[in-house]
C-alpha cells in the first residue's frame, strides 16, 4: 500500500510540475492547489482537484478502508468494504 500511495503522490507532483512548467516550489504548490488534470493514472485513488489553498490533505474519510492481509488474502474489517474493495476512491470535498 505504501508503494501505491507513493506512486500516487509522485504522479500528482509530476502533473503539477508539468502544469507549472517548473520545478520551483511555489509554482508547483500553486499548480497542486489548482490541478487541472483529472487523474486516472493513479493507483489508490482518483483525484479531481485534490488540493486547495486551504486543504492540503489528499485523503478524506470516505477513502479509508480497513483490512489486513491474512494468509495471502485481503480480509476487510467491515463487510461493506469487501464489496467495494477494488473500487478506486475519489475524494469528496466539503
Amino acid at each position: 500500500m505504501a508503494a501505491a500511495q507513493t506512486y500516487d503522490a509522485l504522479r500528482l507532483v509530476a502533473l503539477a510540475m508539468f502544469q507549472a512548467n517548473s520545478t520551483e516550489g511555489p509554482k508547483v504548490q500553486a499548480a497542486l492547489e489548482n490541478l487541472r488534470q483529472h487523474t486516472t493514472s493513479t493507483v489508490v485513488s482518483r483525484y479531481y482537484l485534490p488540493f486547495s489553498p486551504s486543504d492540503h490533505e489528499a485523503i478524506a474519510l470516505n477513502m479509508v478502508v480497513m483490512g489486513e492481509i491474512r494468509n495471502g488474502k485481503v480480509v476487510y474489517a467491515y463487510k461493506e468494504d469487501a464489496s467495494r474493495g477494488s473500487i478506486a476512491r475519489t475524494k469528496k470535498t466539503q
